[in-house]
């Protein structure tokens, strides 16, 4: 079968990433107008302050979305949700145990909040919309479209969740099933990454010459040395095409440090 015949479910795993907005959003967002409260009476701090503390995490998450994209873009979307649930995970579990362990109650329930935070900025929307395009660009508006109609469900399924599991398990069982949800959804898009194609950004981004060898910059055309991974060590002052069949550089005279 053909690229270009083949169905978009075979290239794009679009209900994996579905799933996984209902579970980023609801379990790591929408869960804590259900948890709250319980926190706040572990670790006997007000649900204002509990609050004040979620919306630090909020800001980190937006702090950090540039080099998540940076980190989308060098290792590939997926492989970057895989880690933001099991950061989010380690998170949350450390809550159901905030108030109980030897570390002021302020500090440990920073600490979690910030993994909370670091594992949204990881798994939501921007980066599974990313997945999308780097997968298959040509049908990234339809694999958007379903990913988004996956998300706006996430809020009512968690409203109908938490509160009964919180009832039955408490605090700690209620945060050890959600942490547990967020690492099925790690090894969950962990499969889907290890069965899609490798992303074309992260193959173009890969270094395609060996160290100690010369090689035309992509930026700016000109020969330089190649010596390691992503390091470009000397490029000649003006474009300058290379010649041999190593490349070696012409003119050494005037090249100059990068």
């Amino acid at each position: 079968m053909t690229e270009a015949s083949s169905p978009l479910s075979t290239r794009v795993p679009v209900h994996s990433l579905g799933i996984s907005q209902i579970l980023s959003y609801g379990l790591m967002f929408y869960a804590f107008a259900a948890l709250k409260t319980p926190v706040a009476a572990a670790t006997s701090l007000g649900e204002s302050t509990v609050l004040t503390v979620l919306s630090m995490a909020l800001i980190l998450q937006a702090i950090l979305m540039p080099i998540v994209g940076s980190w989308c873009d060098r290792h590939g979307a997926l492989s970057v949700m895989r880690i933001g649930f099991l950061t989010g995970a380690a998170g949350i579990a450390g809550l159901g145990f905030a108030g109980a362990v030897p570390v002021p109650t302020m500090i440990w329930l920073t600490g979690c909040f910030l993994l909370v935070g670091t594992g949204l900025a990881m798994s939501t929307y921007e980066v599974a919309f990313s997945a999308a395009v780097q997968l298959h660009e040509a049908k990234s508006r339809r694999s958007i479209s379903i990913i988004t109609f996956y998300g706006g469900v996430a809020s009512s399924l968690t409203w109908l969740s938490i509160h009964p599991l919180l009832e039955a398990a408490g605090l700690t069982g209620t945060c050890l099933v959600i942490s547990g949800a967020l690492v099925f959804a790690s090894l969950m898009i962990g499969n889907a990454a290890r069965r899609a194609p490798r992303p074309a950004a992260v193959r173009d981004a890969a270094p395609r010459h060996s160290a100690g060898h010369c090689c035309n910059h992509p930026k700016n055309g000109r020969c330089c040395f190649w010596r390691a991974q992503a390091h470009w060590n000397i490029c000649c002052s003006r474009p300058r095409r290379c010649y041999g069949s190593t490349g070696s550089m012409r003119n050494s005279a005037a090249s100059r440090w990068r």
